[in-house]
């Protein structure tokens, strides 16, 4: 959930990822990580894409002629080109409903509180795919962990009121 763009991320949908990458570089070159972090903070931790859903986009971006790689700093960073920019006008609307769906998921000031849980699912998840490891020949803390993410699920479900 929270680290491609996928059609059903809470603000892009489908081919929404090179408008918002393009966006993105329309202010000065980035590299790639550079671009996660920004769209990650724009979507307050809640959302934060992939390296592997990000590169293929900037290379996309670069065969179509929208986009440019240059050496900067001993780092691989991507400029926009005056092809992008000019697609990206053309695109001001996509532009623009994407923006609109980001300020409207965070309407109500919980920046701060959503932000937090953004990392706190990160976190967690981190946690469980890198704990899995550890018990993966352990079947009795296997069992243990299963049954806590369950009775969080349920907890959730039951403040959510679903």
């Amino acid at each position: 959930m929270f680290h491609k763009f996928k059609e059903d991320a809470p603000f892009f949908g489908r081919g929404a990822a090179k408008y918002v990458i393009l966006d993105q570089l329309r202010d000065k070159p980035k590299h790639g990580y550079e671009i996660i972090k920004n769209i990650e903070d724009r979507c307050h931790g809640f959302y934060s894409p992939s390296a592997g859903s990000v590169y293929p986009t900037l290379q996309m971006l670069e065969d179509l002629g929208y986009a440019r790689s240059i050496q900067a700093e001993g780092k691989r960073v991507y400029e926009i080109t005056a092809e992008g920019q000019a697609y990206l006008g053309e695109k001001k609307k996509e532009v623009a409903g994407i923006h609109e769906k980001i300020a409207a998921f965070f309407k109500g000031g919980h920046h701060g509180e959503m932000h937090e849980f953004g990392h706190e699912m990160r976190d967690f998840v981190r946690t469980i795919a890198h704990g899995m490891h550890a018990i993966r020949g352990d079947p009795e803390k296997l069992k243990r962990v299963r049954e806590a993410v369950a009775r969080a699920r349920k907890e959730i479900v039951e403040i959510i009121g679903q």
